[in-house]
């Protein structure tokens, strides 16, 4: 099922991001790349299942949101763009074939399905997070790496028609809160840049920064958060707050400091 592989690949990359144990980001990368090999169709869907060499489902909105998810936590651990673009790519699927136009949030089926008895919206966090309350968190993230797109915006929206429900009976909603705290609290960009990004990287993954999209490269990049940033001297940090950077450090302490 694509959707559980897509909460394992998250699983393994938070035990990475915090334990340093590469076999997990293999294990991860591994995976990912099954996924898109197998599970991706050319007219950029994905499929649900996969099964005796065989993908025969076409997938629901929590297969997308789960791999979103989990293709922008790879970009932040590796900062190979591809993984970053492919989950822009799901994205812009999402919002253009689940959108409910009316809510703004996004239905459980697309609308490139011949038969559906009943389009529905799954907005409650249970056991496992609401592919509603997964795809918003995403598309807010996305919205910092990418902000001349709307995806903020829809995050936003979706949030919004949720709030009387999240105020009424906070304990169903607990993943949709964590985007409350990121609305209402400050929300950073980390840009690193040079030879030394991945080491610096890794120092600052140590610390638990659940308010922050990581991004970095030691070559030129068209991530609007990269772009023009890349020095040949050093590697730097930016600390960025919608946006707007203070001067770049070049220690990890320094950069923790300016949040």
């Amino acid at each position: 099922l694509t959707s559980w592989n897509g909460l394992m690949l998250v699983g393994l990359l938070d035990a990475y991001r915090y334990v340093g144990n590469e076999d997990y980001l293999k294990l991860a990368l591994k995976n990912a790349v099954f996924i898109v090999d197998n599970l991706f169709k050319e007219d950029g869907c994905i499929f649900h299942n996969h099964k005796n060499g065989q993908s025969t489902i076409n997938g629901f909105l929590e297969d997308y949101a789960t791999i979103i998810q989990a293709f922008i936590g790879l970009y932040e651990v590796t900062f190979q763009e591809s993984w970053l673009l492919k989950a822009k790519e799901l994205s812009d699927y999402c919002l253009n074939h689940f959108m409910d136009k009316q809510s703004g949030l996004l239905f459980f089926t697309p609308d490139t399905e011949e038969v559906v008895v009943r389009r529905s919206l799954e907005t409650t966090d249970n056991v496992i997070p609401a592919s509603n309350s997964i795809m918003a968190i995403n598309l807010f993230k996305l919205g910092q790496f990418f902000p001349e797109t709307n995806y903020k915006s829809a995050a936003l929206r979706m949030f919004t028609a949720m709030s009387p429900g999240i105020t009424e009976n906070p304990t169903s909603y607990a993943n949709w809160m964590h985007l409350g705290l990121y609305v209402n609290f400050p929300f950073y960009e980390v840009a690193i840049t040079g030879e030394d990004v991945l080491n610096i990287s890794n120092d600052l993954r140590k610390v638990y920064l659940p308010n922050t999209i990581i991004a970095g490269t030691d070559r030129k990049s068209s991530l609007p958060v990269l772009k023009g940033r890349l020095k040949d001297t050093q590697t730097l940090i930016y600390v960025c707050l919608e946006g707007a950077c203070q001067l770049p450090v070049t220690s990890v302490k320094e950069a923790i400091d300016l949040m």
